[in-house]
């Protein structure tokens, strides 16, 4: 009867891994992903509307199941530290992430709407660690797609890295000849937003990957490196000029990029369905950890959270899904848990994200595992916790454990 009993806690917990309900969450020190990212649109009268939200597990399995296209985009750079870096990377171009996203929208007049990048229409990215939207990462379609861009496959056999110049290491060719030669044999290129992406620093010197002739092409995907780590990221070829006059271009491939913005020239006249209210939490503590619970006013919204502890002021992208949002108490000396906290709704606006400066107000109820086979280090400890503290099983349980065998 307690293996029964066991297993219908278990295919309950399945169901809660799954499927909607919440339960505890452990925030994660060392990671800095992104989890969700928000795309808007501003409006005619200047509202910014949330369009899609849209997780990147779900862009990974997009492209695993060819919803997005997964060919891989080379990108030569010149970096500032003496050698030159290679790149590679999957995704759209802004124009298909835009009907991507709509796809995603859940608002049929979102979905319909009629939206363009083109000419001086903008999009604008804000990255984890950035407190909003600023110049540096805005652009016009004419910025990223009105100018010829490339990868330039030779950039690695003819880069010294001692002197940070073009050379020819056989000694044929003057330094405006290699140029010249590398400038020839560019291949075009498009600005992406990658879903997966790999970079390595590169010197000729470095026998190690074997490419013979120093074309990269491919070169970290035929290993299987790519992944999605760092998504969305900004990968922004070269252009003939960078090449020319060796401008560093590494510093523009921006990473975790956790909300996009489109301006276009011609905004929609589309009214939003509402504005959401500023999320709220309220916290409770036991000897090791502090106990976050968020709330809203406003229904049927998705309340987003930083799940990085270890750097507080990180834009939100942490789904919250219920229950507690599990901090140690290490990482918050002094009794004040500050954390960054967004709550959002497609066709909606909001108040933007948020910084909660929050204290204990009560103690944690501490739960006393009944179970003798449900292991604190269980994947599944925290699922078992949520379903019985909240009397799923109550009838089940009181059968089971009420018999004479368990007294």
């Amino acid at each position: 009867m307690k293996r029964k009993l066991i297993s219908f806690i278990l295919a309950f917990v399945m169901a809660l891994a799954f499927g909607s309900f919440g339960v505890s969450a452990k925030t994660v020190a060392a990671e800095q992903t992104v989890g969700t990212v928000l795309f808007y649109i501003t409006n005619s009268a200047g509202d910014e509307i949330l369009v899609a939200q849209i997780p990147v597990s779900e862009m990974e399995a997009d492209m695993q199941s060819g919803k997005i296209n997964d060919k891989v985009h080379n990108y030569s750079v010149l970096d500032r530290f003496v050698t030159t870096v290679h790149q590679e990377a999957q995704g759209f171009t802004v124009g298909e992430f835009i009907k991507y996203a709509q796809s995603k929208s859940g608002i049929s007049a979102l979905q319909n709407l009629n939206l363009t990048f083109n000419a001086e229409d903008k999009i604008a990215f804000w990255e984890i660690d950035q407190n909003g939207y600023d110049d540096l990462d805005t652009y016009t379609y004419n910025d990223l797609y009105g100018i010829a861009r490339y990868n330039f496959p030779l950039l690695y056999q003819y880069w010294n890295y001692t002197t940070q110049d073009y050379y020819d290491p056989a000694g044929n060719m003057s330094r405006e000849e290699v140029i010249d030669h590398i400038f020839e044999n560019g291949q075009a290129e498009v600005f992406l937003l990658a879903v997966r992406a790999y970079s390595q620093r590169y010197m000729i010197t470095e026998e190690k990957f074997e490419t013979g002739d120093y074309n990269m092409e491919n070169h970290w995907s035929g290993k299987g490196l790519l992944d999605n780590a760092r998504t969305i990221r900004l990968m922004k070829p070269m252009t003939e000029a960078e090449l020319r006059e060796k401008i560093p271009t590494a510093s523009n491939g921006r990473y975790w990029v956790a909300n996009i913005m489109l301006h276009m020239q011609s905004s929609p006249n589309i009214a939003p369905l509402g504005a959401v209210s500023a999320p709220t939490a309220i916290m409770t503590e036991d000897a090791e950890n502090y106990y976050i619970r968020f709330t809203c006013e406003t229904e049927g919204v998705t309340i987003l959270y930083n799940h990085n502890y270890t750097s507080p002021s990180y834009t939100p992208t942490s789904l919250y899904s219920g229950g507690a949002v599990v901090v140690p108490k290490t990482a918050f000396a002094g009794g004040v848990v500050t954390m960054t906290a967004r709550a959002v709704k497609e066709g909606y606006t909001d108040e933007g994200v948020i910084t909660l400066s929050l204290t204990a107000s009560g103690t944690e109820e501490i739960w006393q595992n009944p179970f003798s086979d449900v292991a604190a280090d269980s994947w599944y400890y925290d699922y078992v916790e949520f379903v019985t503290k909240n009397g799923f099983f109550d009838e089940i349980y009181q059968a089971e454990y009420s018999h004479p065998t368990h007294q």
